[in-house]
């Protein structure tokens, strides 16, 4: 749980984890092999990849993943190693292997301005990003709205039931962060922790049907249903976050599995 501890362990392990993570590795021999497509986004005169593998025939390929943070590698190995036997969706904007975006809107503006993508979604989550890391105007507001939106439409998101985000978390980050008294209690309608699992590994959801089929899971595992003020209002469906530290691959793929079986 969420005790001194307890989470002072496991933020060193995520701590150690964090500087030995590897990269990815390129896809591998498997039982199905992934269609790859890619598509180039600009951002005023800069330009982002937007890599889709669609891996076919499995009892996840109805299911579409996305990874928006490029540096949180255990996400994508772990997916790619569940996908190459059960089929599955994964998009990835490609950046420079970085958390944070980064782009010049030209045309007389030469300011580098950055931006967390896990943010993009909502104006206000726009806006607040892009001040966080830099300057912000209008007009780049404006380009990584249109940002979002181009990948959205390459995730096909107005026809999906269901997307289901993998994230890695670091030191300092768990569903403790969200308890009373926590950095983000604000952003959090309900918390419901299991002792048996590390409060790493959790699931971050928009919707209460979800949270309430998470928190009834006989396996259990962690939820924490987001406030409407955190919802993007374009995600209808169910928008869930498979966290898990960096580096810790097996966690990983239970919580990948989790999240698809609840997903269905």
């Amino acid at each position: 749980m969420c005790g001194a501890a307890s989470c002072l362990f496991v933020v060193a392990a995520a701590a150690v984890a964090a500087a030995t993570c590897p990269p990815p590795p390129p896809l591998g021999d498997s039982a199905y092999r992934p269609a790859v497509h890619r598509r180039w986004v600009s951002i005023g005169v800069s330009q982002v990849r937007i890599e889709s593998e669609l891996w076919p025939n499995g009892d996840l390929s109805p299911f579409t993943f996305v990874n928006v943070h490029e540096n949180e590698n255990t996400s994508v190995v772990a997916a790619r190693s569940v996908f190459a036997f059960r089929g599955g969706a994964l998009v990835r904007p490609r950046h420079g292997g970085e958390r944070l975006v980064k782009f010049v809107l030209g045309g007389g503006d030469n300011n580098v301005y950055r931006f967390d993508p896990n943010r993009m979604f909502t104006p206000a989550g726009v806006d607040a990003t892009l001040k966080q890391y830099g300057p912000w105007s209008t007009a780049a507001a404006a380009a990584v709205r249109a940002f979002a939106d181009e990948l959205l439409g390459v995730l096909g998101f107005d026809q999906l039931r269901v997307v289901l985000a993998l994230h890695n978390n670091g030191a300092g980050y768990s569903a403790c962060s969200y308890l009373a008294g926590g950095p983000y209690e604000r952003d959090a309608e309900a918390v419901h922790l299991e002792a048996a699992i590390a409060p790493r590994q959790f699931f971050y959801v928009t919707t209460r049907a979800l949270y309430d089929a998470l928190v009834a899971n006989a396996e259990a595992v962690i939820a924490l249903l987001a406030r409407a003020a955190q919802r993007p209002p374009q995600f209808l469906f169910m928008y869930t976050y498979g966290c898990a530290q960096l580096g810790h691959l097996e966690c990983m793929r239970a919580v990948l599995r989790a999240g698809a079986a609840h997903a269905e």
